[in-house]
């Protein structure tokens, strides 16, 4: 007979002896029963909608492939076939191959990364990358799943939300991924708009605003960065007036780049790629950057030290992930390693609010008796979805946003760090793709 008692006396007491027992008992233990009640309402889909939406799709799918068939000249090959993809490109079409990296077999990739060095070369590209991706769409979230809603008598799609889906603690879903559905874009737009509410309900998001670079300016304790965000100001104009003396659009769209690639450890030459700029230019910029955000360039030189050292990197409230790569004898692995653990303390803390902030909102349901007029939806990168009974919607938004705004004042973390309010921005709506 197994011994639960004795079983969960070790692993509290592992976990004590980790320092994790905060992680364990105030973020992942009390949400347990919210994540079961948003895998149990799921979405309602308007399935009308989404079934005409498949037609209108697979009749442009259809219409790509032929386009392809005709500007290679070719129609005696599977277009989803990589191999016999590459030999049309390069072998026949006799598309430039400089700079584009071969697949282990030897043949020349046509992964999306590598045809995207081939934009404006020729038409073909384009009907192929946009092929790809609406036959992606269709077949993941539409085709696959309608036999699956018509199962439901109420048209709702039940996917599985993974409280620990990934390394920094930050959730994910399954069957299907629902975070994949991309917000910009014709194409994810118009799969949103399927995903609705119940009548004399509506769907509304909690979306925390901006959190990493929040989150990046508290770790960090730069200064400019914090005062930035104290003072309201727009991050990434702040950023490109301390880096190029003007705020201008493209300064901002430069500014944003480097921001949230010094978050994931982009060196030069990725950002050499992503400014569309020659290296040395890159690396003034990047420079530049480091010189007046001393505090970002102080706390990357010690997550680096740190994971070296200790082998793990930890959040604000103690969440730990362990980098074992970190010993590996290859240089580039463990490169890898150090810029992962520069972003897994920012990502890693920002699902530590966010599940802190889902322990409250789940507390006020339960207290007042919510659960049949406001229904956890799903958990989303930085934000949270709810379907609210239309008469309840000023309270309870009022409520949900009171909650995220002022974990810090429920959760005090190490007096070191100099806080910064953090901003939920609430968007209502009958559909996904139209909230406002």
């Amino acid at each position: 007979m197994i011994d639960i008692k004795n079983i969960e006396k070790k692993i509290t007491d592992e976990l004590k002896k980790q320092e994790l027992d905060f992680i364990w008992n105030k973020i992942e233990k009390p949400i347990l029963p919210m994540i079961e009640e948003m895998n149990k309402n799921g979405f309602k889909i308007d399935l009308i909608f989404l079934e005409k939406l498949s037609k209108r799709f697979n009749t442009k799918i259809k219409k790509l492939e032929k386009e392809i068939y005709e500007l290679s000249g070719e129609s005696d090959f599977n277009i989803k076939s990589t191999q016999q993809l590459s030999k049309i490109l390069f072998d026949k079409m006799k598309l430039p191959t400089k700079g584009l990296k071969k697949t282990p077999k030897g043949v020349i990739s046509t992964k999306e990364s590598e045809l995207l060095k081939l934009k404006g070369e020729h038409k073909i590209i384009d009907k192929i990358l946009e092929f790809r991706e609406l036959n992606k769409m269709t077949s993941t979230y539409i085709d696959n799943l309608i036999p699956e809603i018509k199962k439901d008598k109420k048209n709702r799609l039940h996917y599985r939300i993974l409280q620990l889906g990934t390394s920094t603690g930050r959730m994910s879903s399954k069957n299907p991924n629902i975070q994949n559905i991309p917000v910009a874009g014709e194409y994810g737009k118009e799969i949103r708009k399927s995903f609705i509410s119940e009548n004399g309900f509506s769907l509304v998001s909690f979306d925390y605003s901006q959190i990493e670079l929040r989150l990046a300016a508290i770790i960090s304790q730069d200064k400019k960065m914090l005062d930035a965000f104290k003072k309201n100001q727009d991050i990434h104009s702040a950023v490109s007036q301390e880096i190029f003396g003007e705020i201008n659009p493209e300064n901002r769209r430069k500014a944003k780049v480097i921001n949230f690639g010094i978050l994931y450890g982009m060196g030069v030459n990725s950002l050499t790629k992503a400014l569309e700029t020659d290296r040395k230019t890159a690396q003034e910029f990047l420079n530049n950057y480091f010189d007046k955000f001393s505090g970002i360039s102080k706390y990357i030189s010690d997550a680096k030290e740190e994971v070296n050292e200790n082998g793990f990197s930890k959040t604000i409230y103690g969440r730990k992930r362990f980098f074992p790569e970190i010993n590996s004898k290859l240089p580039f692995i463990r490169a890898s390693a150090e810029r992962m653990a520069v972003n897994a303390p920012i990502q890693g803390s920002s699902a530590d609010i966010i599940k802190l902030s889902m322990a409250e909102i789940w507390n006020f349901l339960l207290e007042n008796n919510l659960l049949k007029k406001v229904k956890p939806i799903a958990q989303i990168h930085d934000e949270l979805i709810f379907e609210i009974k239309n008469e309840e919607l000023d309270i309870v938004i009022e409520k949900i946003k009171f909650f995220m705004e002022n974990v810090f004042n429920k959760n005090p973390i190490d007096k070191k760090f100099k806080l910064i309010p953090l901003i939920v921005e609430p968007k209502i709506g009958k559909n996904w793709s139209e909230l406002k």
